[in-house]
């Protein structure tokens, strides 16, 4: 019986991994963006190893910069824009904070795509070790782990 467990718990591992990540507008202006990371996997990717106050080691992370999402998608960058993670979670992040700080949607650590038991499948990660200023509580708590959804303000909000 265990080993029936183990078996169906490895057969829905590929379904954790490949979640959807939502944009939406707070206002429901416009309908939702459902991304897949196979979408993801098709943009400009940008690459960085960094430490993290959750990991023992340095990793090296894999995803698309916050600024290229938006640029793919035909988005203006918002002035302020709300991550969501799997365990509703949320933080505010502002655009001088991208645009500074060059924040990534991770999406896969050590070359490896990320499950959700292991902060994935999508992961807002800054590069401490290239901005040590920023090694501090108030940027650790904008790296949002397993985002589900990234909220942005209507044009009339």
């Amino acid at each position: 019986m265990k080993l029936l467990v183990f078996i169906f718990a490895l057969a829905l591992l590929p379904i954790a991994q490949a979640a959807p990540m939502q944009i939406t507008w707070k206002n429901n202006q416009q309908p939702p963006i459902v991304l897949e990371v196979e979408d993801l996997q098709t943009m400009p990717s940008t690459s960085f190893t960094t430490g993290l106050p959750w990991l023992k080691a340095e990793s090296k992370f894999t995803g698309v910069s916050v600024s290229d999402l938006f640029d793919e998608l035909g988005i203006a960058l918002p002035e302020v824009m709300t991550v969501r993670g799997l365990n509703d979670y949320s933080v505010d992040i502002f655009k001088s904070d991208i645009e500074q700080y060059h924040p990534i949607i991770a999406f896969l650590k050590d070359g490896n795509l990320m499950p959700v038991r292991y902060k994935g499948p999508y992961w807002l990660i800054y590069s401490l070790n290239q901005y040590p200023e920023i090694d501090n509580p108030a940027y650790h708590s904008q790296m949002v782990w397993q985002i589900e959804k990234i909220e942005l303000m209507g044009d009339d909000e």
